[in-house]
């Protein structure tokens, strides 16, 4: 039950990592797929953001009909912080997603986040915007911190188990997830797409006003066990938690130094599919970032968490090449790519 860290790296890898230490990867995963079975990734441009998403969703609008049937709504915004509003999801993105489900459902929709922002997440959805949703749709703004949450196992520095607290709304398949992310990059993991706003968004982060408070009850923050650490563990995570549906908004993404104190470049680009790491792939091509520097992605599309392969995504709009930019990379790149080498 104590594997070493390297023979836990070799295993992460293999895809086999939760056999090893008898976590949530005992199970299977929660979107797997046969390595031979393509992907399709919609990607629409322009300026005008919520046409936009609205155009990028429409393709997929049966699949996402059937897919929400008998299932709780939840778009998952990618609000991570408080103060710049260039590192939250624009709520535009959220009005061209919903302005597609008003045409499916007349339930209501949650929009629900998890923000790491001492301030609460309610108050990042004041602060950027969402508030006006609520009169406009049938909607409801749900902070997820404040809901249950389950025991799952990641990995420490040593390469020994360490539990932590997973938000119950993200386990449950009785929810349909939507990630509603934005194009930026990262300090840890080279670039934060429709993924990575699920996996660092379910660990609980229970604020200091909340009665359930305990010292370092920051969930999120066990996630960082260095380079290697955080790609391993969002795997791990990634063999239970994934959404049904990703968005990602690169009208103006955010470069340099994010996911928090970037700079915004104005791409005017949206991605959607229902193949996550698909739309991720794809994602880091716009950003002209080498998939083979994002470790935890290419671990999951290894085993069958979604498809990583480039010749088996097939893209619905014109040739990304045309429209991609070469993001600059957070001044601690080196040390992110440090994964690679076992760091």
């Amino acid at each position: 039950m104590n594997p070493s860290r390297r023979d836990f790296i070799k295993s992460a890898a293999a895809g086999t990592t939760g056999l090893a230490l008898g976590t949530v990867g005992s199970s299977a995963p929660a979107v797997a797929r046969e390595k031979s079975t393509g992907a399709r990734v919609s990607f629409v441009t322009g300026t005008d953001r919520r046409e936009m998403v609205y155009n990028a969703v429409k393709p997929f609008k049966k699949e996402i009909e059937r897919g929400i049937e008998g299932k709780r709504i939840l778009l998952k915004p990618n609000n991570v912080w408080d103060g710049n509003p260039l590192c939250a999801s624009h709520p535009d993105e959220l009005r061209g997603v919903l302005d597609l489900l008003k045409e499916i459902t007349d339930r209501t929709i949650y929009i629900g986040e998890s923000t790491a922002s001492p301030k609460g997440t309610m108050f990042t959805f004041e602060e950027y915007g969402y508030f006006p949703l609520r009169r406009e749709y049938n909607v409801e703004l749900y902070d997820l911190n404040a809901g249950t949450s389950s025991t799952r196992w990641i990995m420490n520095q040593k390469g020994h188990p360490l539990s932590i607290e997973i938000i119950d709304d993200f386990l449950d398949p009785d929810v349909y997830i939507m990630s509603i992310a934005r194009m930026k990059t990262h300090d840890s993991v080279v670039a934060t797409l429709g993924f990575k706003n699920m996996l660092l968004g379910c660990p609980l982060n229970v604020m200091k006003s909340d009665p359930r408070f305990v010292r370092n009850q920051s969930e999120k923050s066990k996630m960082h066990q260095g380079a290697v650490g955080i790609n391993v563990n969002m795997f791990e995570l990634a063999k239970e938690v994934s959404p049904e549906f990703t968005v990602i908004d690169g009208v103006v993404g955010m470069e340099g130094n994010g996911p928090m104190g970037g700079t915004p470049v104005e791409q005017g680009i949206v991605l959607a599919g229902p193949d996550v790491v698909a739309v991720d792939r794809i994602g880091l091509e716009l950003m002209e970032i080498d998939y083979e520097d994002v470790g935890y992605l290419q671990w999951c599309s290894n085993a069958g968490i979604g498809q990583g392969e480039r010749e088996m995504i097939k893209v619905l709009g014109p040739d990304t090449k045309d429209y991609s930019i070469n993001y600059r990379r957070h001044d601690r790149i080196d040390w992110q790519l440090g994964w690679k080498d076992g760091k």
